[in-house]
């Protein structure tokens, strides 16, 4: 779930946004940018992606620093391409299932402790990206949840969201979690699904379900895109369509049921 400690963000000098390096790995390092997130991507030479880290950034210019202290080739992605991208770092950086939840760190201790934990006061037991804010020291840092922190750390860089109390896309959340395009959640919403851990079940009911959080998604109002004349000779509209000029964006609660 989206990331709420506002105090322990960083700067584009902070822990989790720091200069690449890339002498561990072979040829094409490429860094994308869409202003809300910066990714670190590595591929063959075959085109394949074979690294990839995410950063998370408060302000356009935190990235700056990161894209003149690298010297690498930078691209700026659509939303859906980054998104894609997101993705696809998420499933290669994304745990084995059977490391999920190991024989050294059962299930049923977390489940347990579920009861005692809340989106408003804490992070889910066994995860490092699971609840308000994040308790990890890098984007490789995982809890012993694996699987279902991959999916909630993918969704903490969603390229579209609006932060507790922040103003941003004409809108102002006044709610007090994270809200993220409605693309996010449903990527967010199939990461779950696809985890064979129980407690992805858990985490997918309390945000789907029982918060039943709102996302953002663009609005486009319908306009009239052909005029023509009634039988009296006025004029009418005779074609409605969505404006396809319109950028304006919305907030709905999600129609995801987990």
């Amino acid at each position: 779930m989206s990331r709420q400690s506002e105090d322990k963000k960083s700067s584009a000098a902070g822990h989790r946004v720091c200069s690449p390096r890339y002498e561990d790995f072979g040829p094409s390092p490429v860094l994308y940018s869409d202003g809300k997130t910066l990714a670190e991507v590595v591929y063959d030479e075959y085109g394949d992606m074979v690294h990839c880290k995410l950063h998370e950034l408060e302000e356009d210019s935190d990235a700056d620093e990161l894209i003149r202290n690298s010297g690498l080739r930078v691209k700026y992605p659509t939303f859906n391409n980054m998104l894609q991208l997101i993705n696809n770092c998420t499933r290669l950086e994304r745990p084995p299932a059977a490391n999920a939840t190991s024989a050294a760190h059962p299930l049923e201790p977390v489940a347990s402790s579920w009861s005692t934990w809340t989106l408003w006061n804490g992070i889910l037991p066994g995860t490092k990206w699971c609840g308000v804010g994040d308790i990890a020291g890098s984007f490789e840092d995982l809890g012993t949840q694996q699987e279902v922190d991959a999916c909630c750390r993918a969704h903490d860089h969603c390229p579209v969201k609006l932060k507790a109390f922040r103003t941003g896309y004409g809108l102002i959340n006044f709610s007090l979690y994270t809200k993220s395009h409605c693309d996010c959640d449903k990527e967010f919403y199939s990461c779950l699904k696809e985890s064979t851990n129980k407690i992805a079940d858990v985490v997918g009911n309390f945000y789907f379900n029982i918060m039943r959080v709102q996302c953002i998604k663009e609005h486009r109002p319908f306009v009239c895109i052909e005029n023509g004349t009634d039988t009296s000779g006025l004029q009418k509209c005779i074609k409605w369509g969505a404006d396809p000029d319109s950028k304006k964006m919305q907030t709905t609660v999600t129609q995801l049921k987990y």
